[in-house]
């Protein structure tokens, strides 16, 4: 039994790095950069970006009844096919005229590929941590934040690769999104039925327990920190890229410096998991904060310094920063979880949705404060975000108080 389950952890595992490198290391990016590099204003690349996070709210939501219905593994391989799907039709769309914007109409496959990361996401993650012991549990989402950044840093290495002029970067991430399908199939350890509720959820309800939950000052936690982490996740990843040609930096030197940024996370991602058990979620989020108080002000010295040189470092700090809200977020609303015996594929929707939510509005803000403010704005958008984070806990921790209810 020990040897399945281990065999089936490492699937699980190798799907999520699979499909990360696929739909968020090389399409997400690849889009966003396409957009700029053909002179798109930021406003509009950053609505592109949000719209992806548009269709991942949608596969989250609908994720939980699907997964009741059809269980996990389903989830997967639709997830696969849709991704697979878009990322052959997208090079079509390079020439597309017609009654719309091209921008706009990249920004619908864009959200169809968002939707298949949706379902993806609540389908694996809810199957993996219902396996594993909550004792160890930071460290299992550590070491899996890991696989998932070292595949966010691979993506962009390919799109440099095979440079931004070529098709050939799409037809890699449709076929290794493929690839996911018979991974899956090496996973046969169920996931446990305690692990689900006995009906299944509505999108409706779902969306309703979030709400509920950042109401609960307990249950609220994995929420909130989501919904911070969905906020940073879309500035940082979503417009970092967007914020270096700004610079006046190629479309080549960006994708390095997101391959910078992706290793900057899979370096983190460990070491976050450990401190986190050792020292507590909201310590783990404090020391990330400090780190991206030092991003902010590597990016505003990097013109005036040697080749710009605190620019690379600053991607780097930054790419901590991004993988620690998900990564601790996880962590909280897991545990939670298993001590309240809830839903695991309703806790990890609820972080998807929080996040997501955070991510529609990240990368729309960062891009209209960037052609309203200027390039520094960005570092300042980064402070904002940090400061919001060194006060999580004590915001997180208070009860909220119902009316005609006592606290």
């Amino acid at each position: 039994m020990q040897i399945r389950l281990f065999n089936t952890i490492v699937a699980l595992n190798a799907v999520s790095a699979l499909a990360h490198f696929a739909q968020l290391g090389v399409l997400y990016p690849l889009v966003l950069l396409w957009l700029t590099a053909r002179g798109v204003p930021a406003w509009e690349v950053g609505v592109v970006g949000s719209v992806f996070w548009c269709g991942m709210l949608v596969g989250s939501t609908s994720s939980p009844a699907l997964m009741h219905r059809f269980g996990p593994r389903f989830l997967l391989a639709l997830a696969a096919i849709l991704t697979a799907l878009a990322a052959v039709v997208m090079p079509q769309l390079a020439t597309a005229q017609g009654l719309l914007p091209v921008w706009m109409v990249w920004g619908l496959a864009g959200s169809l590929v968002g939707v298949a990361t949706g379902l993806r996401w609540v389908g694996n993650e809810s199957w993996l941590y219902s396996l594993v012991s909550q004792n160890n549990r930071g460290r299992i989402v550590g070491w899996h934040e890991t696989l998932i950044y070292a595949a966010q840093t691979l993506g962009p290495l390919l799109v440099t690769a095979v440079g931004m002029a070529s098709t050939a970067s799409f037809y890699w991430a449709a076929a290794v999104m493929l690839m996911c399908i018979p991974v899956a199939f090496l996973a046969v350890v169920p996931m446990p039925a305690t692990a689900m509720a006995s009906a299944p959820p509505s999108p409706w309800r779902v969306l309703r327990s979030v709400w509920a939950g950042f109401a609960n000052a307990r249950q609220g936690m994995g929420a909130r920190v989501g919904l911070w982490a969905g906020l940073v996740d879309g500035v940082l990843f979503g417009m970092f890229a967007v914020y270096c040609t700004q610079r006046g930096l190629s479309g080549e030197t960006a994708a390095w410096l997101m391959v910078v940024f992706g290793a900057g996370g899979l370096l983190s991602s460990v070491p976050l998991g450990l401190l986190s058990d050792a020292r507590g979620v909201f310590f783990a989020l404090r020391c990330t904060c400090i780190a991206g108080f030092a991003a902010a002000g590597l990016m505003l010295l990097a013109p005036t310094l040697w080749w710009g040189a605190p620019l690379w470092l600053a991607a780097a700090l930054l790419g901590v920063v991004a993988c620690a809200g998900l990564t601790l977020a996880i962590i909280v609303s897991t545990q939670d979880a298993t001590q309240n015996q809830r839903d695991m594929s309703q806790a990890i929707s609820g972080v998807s949705l929080a996040f997501t939510l955070g991510t529609i509005v990240g990368p729309a803000l960062a891009g209209a404060l960037l052609d309203a403010a200027g390039v520094n704005a960005y570092a300042a958008l980064v402070v904002v975000l940090c400061g919001a984070g060194l006060v999580m806990k004590a915001a997180t921790v208070q009860p909220i108080a119902i009316v005609g209810r006592s606290p």
